[in-house]
């Protein structure tokens, strides 16, 4: 990710990343993120776990979202086509 890119996290996953001009709470944010960290394992507030996986994997299957990474239950998303 580029250091300034917007973020949209799980709030407990929003610590690991680097102060930044835009950086929110998943599902608010997403409507002006960059990329998507959701964490399918763990804490899920506050969609819970199964909306949470469900968001995520809808995102991707309309296409508006693509996957960057998977692994260890977290997902990587990037937005199809982002103008900065």
């Amino acid at each position: 990710m580029p250091p300034q890119a917007p973020v949209a996290a799980q709030a407990d996953l929003l610590a690991h990343f680097p102060v930044r001009p835009f950086r929110v709470i998943i599902p608010e944010g997403l409507t002006r993120a960059r990329f998507a960290l959701f964490d399918l394992q763990g804490n899920s507030w506050p969609l819970g776990a199964s909306v949470n996986e469900e968001l995520a994997r809808s995102l991707v299957a309309d296409g508006s979202w693509e996957l960057q990474a998977e692994q260890e239950g977290f997902l990587l998303l990037r937005r199809s086509s982002f103008i900065d």
